[in-house]
């Protein structure tokens, strides 16, 4: 388990902010030519620049949530076949049963009946429903918390050292 496979699109997040601080910064300022400013910002009122910079972050919020998920479940993932092999009897159980199949709600409540702190666990499902409902959609009124890329990462980080410290 290595927390560290979260570096990568922490610092894709954190560069594209910091690209679209510098585009916005630009444009406004009319810093460069106007040859070289993207044609959908051409003669845009600074208010419509801005309500589009922000529409930008709030989509790369999501796309970096959604990756932290994803990259975090391959982790959990990789070590799941393994210890349904050989080591954990409850991953074993779940390994017969399932295989490569295992729903991942599935392997994180073994993780919870087996960490120290357990509620790693709990918050980092808070996490993988909003991931559902960013990937599959649901209605508003059912609608989960919204987390930020920070918080995704923090709740996969602390979920995957847990497991680490674990093995």
């Amino acid at each position: 388990m290595n927390s560290e496979c979260l570096d990568p699109i922490m610092q894709f997040y954190d560069h594209t902010l910091s690209s679209y601080d510098v585009l916005y910064t630009n444009i406004i300022s009319r810093q460069i030519p106007a040859h070289q400013i993207p044609p959908a910002f051409i003669g845009i009122t600074p208010s419509s620049l801005n309500r589009i910079m922000q529409e930008l972050a709030k989509e790369l919020n999501r796309e970096v949530v959604l990756t932290t998920v994803a990259i975090t479940e391959n982790e959990i993932r990789l070590h799941y076949e393994g210890l349904g092999k050989k080591r954990i009897r409850e991953f074993r159980i779940l390994f017969r049963k399932y295989r490569n199949r295992a729903r991942l709600e599935d392997i994180l409540d073994e993780w919870k009946d087996l960490l120290p702190a357990p509620r790693v666990v709990s918050e980092f499902k808070q996490v993988l429903n909003h991931r559902h409902w960013l990937a599959h959609g649901r209605p508003a009124k059912r609608r989960p918390t919204e987390f930020t890329p920070s918080e995704a990462d923090l709740r996969a980080r602390s979920l995957l050292r847990a497991i680490e410290s674990y093995l």
